[in-house]
């Protein structure tokens, strides 16, 4: 059904996609995965007929001999509207800001209370505008809009990043329903999701297909780099600068009775925490539980009428950095990779700039060249935009850096090496740390304490399940 050939893409001198070509037939899932900003969104997006700004291509996309990037603006329309669905990785951006729940929904031409009966959303959400919703619950919408019209080709993009362990394993029952007919691409840095789901495997490295075949190519990849993009890496040095030196038990993270309404909807009641500096709280959840919220609480985006949020010994104003799950949205997105860095560099009184810049994006294993520190924050796949908002926080040399979801987008080697340098900022600086996340390997990995949110109260330990 789908027929790449000779595919290429480009962005002045950077090359995005280097000759491409591959099949996907009717009733198959290729599973496509490879490191971040290895162009796999690019190649979903350009099946779509979407072509980046001020991009060069070449090549050809076939839907049943249907030509995406040369047909008519209104044929490409009514393929888009009627024949394929997406879930996109950047959920931020996904929907219209100024449309609730209910009148996404209702534009599919079905009944918006049987919409969220068939695809897992309560009810409870159709009054609400996007800003209002969780990832996961945006991911959970994207996923009704690209299913409901029963689309011919469907694009995962990391459909399952923002989601807890039931609604993942809930989604991953859908997108098999139904696969026999139609031809679906599945962008996944969760290989299990892939080896669950897809009949091939396609790695992309550096905008070229590196190795493509069947399943078994987890099993024994033959090329090195599809290796070293599936092991887990050794934590690496860095070199953070250091903070001054603050004694143990010396501050830390105080928050009492801390609450917020969406309307007259209760979300968060009465949270209490304290967590110690140089230590981690790791707070898990199911989507829509109130992570997010408590995160932007926490670092001053929600103003809140009760409650206290302060340093344990009271003699300063911490300095609080926020990691946003999304973070397309937390970037200007006309500023290059350099600005957006320097910009928290000024802030924070550091320097000299440059040198900065660089042992930044090296330490969050982005590249360090000229051409990536020109690129704009629009220009990033979900992966490198995630890593240069971890940066920018960790540039403002915080006391208190709170991360939500901050691995969702990573592959395998990006995410131990955020992980270790989250460790390396507890043990080295003292940061307290206070993670949101659904991912227990990750709470596992760097948490001295874990918390997880129910009926909008913060209990100890992990939650049931």
């Amino acid at each position: 059904m789908i027929r790449i050939r000779n595919l290429s893409l480009w962005q002045g001198d950077q090359t995005i996609l280097r000759d491409i070509s591959l099949d996907i037939a009717c009733g198959e899932t290729l599973g496509l995965i490879g490191p971040s900003g290895s162009g796999k969104t690019s190649l979903a997006r350009m099946m779509l007929g979407i072509v980046p700004r001020m991009a060069g291509w070449s090549g050809q996309i076939a839907v049943d001999g249907f030509d995406l990037l040369r047909a008519p603006a209104r044929r490409l329309r009514s393929f888009r509207r009627h024949d394929a669905g997406m879930i996109v990785q950047a959920l931020a951006d996904s929907l219209n800001p100024h449309l609730t729940v209910g009148q996404h929904l209702r534009e599919t031409g079905q009944d918006p209370h049987r919409v969220c009966l068939n695809f897992n959303i309560p009810v409870s959400l159709l009054p609400r505008l996007p800003r209002d919703l969780s990832g996961g619950e945006i991911q959970r919408v994207l996923t009704a809009l690209a299913l409901v019209k029963s689309p011919r080709l469907l694009l995962l993009d990391e459909p399952t990043a923002a989601l807890d362990p039931a609604n993942r394993d809930w989604a991953r029952r859908r997108f098999v329903e139904g696969a026999g007919e139609r031809a679906q691409l599945l962008i996944s840095h969760d290989l299990k999701l892939v080896r669950q789901l897809a009949d091939r495997i396609a790695v992309m490295r550096a905008g070229e297909l590196a190795e493509i075949g069947p399943a078994h190519v987890l099993d024994a990849p033959r090329h090195q780099c599809v290796r070293k993009f599936m092991d887990p890496t050794p934590e690496p040095e860095f070199s953070v600068p250091p903070a001054a030196p603050r004694q143990p038990g010396n501050g830390g993270l105080v928050i009492s009775g801390i609450c917020h309404m969406i309307g007259r909807e209760p979300l968060l009641r009465n949270i209490s925490l304290q967590v110690p500096a140089g230590e981690c709280l790791a707070v898990l959840g199911p989507s829509g539980s109130g992570k997010s919220t408590l995160a932007q609480i926490l670092a001053g985006y929600i103003a809140q009428p009760k409650g206290r949020i302060r340093w344990q010994d009271g003699s300063r104003r911490p300095r609080i950095a926020l990691i946003s799950q999304h973070p397309q949205r937390a970037m200007a997105a006309h500023f290059p990779v350099s600005e957006v860095l320097a910009e928290a560099l000024r802030l924070a009184g550091d320097g000299p700039e440059a040198a900065r810049i660089g042992s930044l994006l090296r330490e969050i294993g982005l590249p360090d060249t000229p051409e990536f520190r020109a690129r704009r924050a629009a220009d990033l796949s979900g992966g490198e935009a995630q890593r240069l908002v971890i940066a920018r926080a960790i540039a403002l040399r915080p006391d208190i850096l709170v991360a939500d979801e901050p691995t969702s987008a990573l592959d395998p080697a990006s995410r131990d090496q955020v992980l270790g340098l989250f460790n390396h900022l507890k043990r080295e600086r003292g940061v307290t740390l206070v993670l949101m996340t659904h991912d227990r390997l990750a709470a596992q990995a760097v948490a001295d304490h874990i918390g997880h949110l129910k009926d909008g109260r913060l209990h100890p330990g992990w939650p049931d399940g």
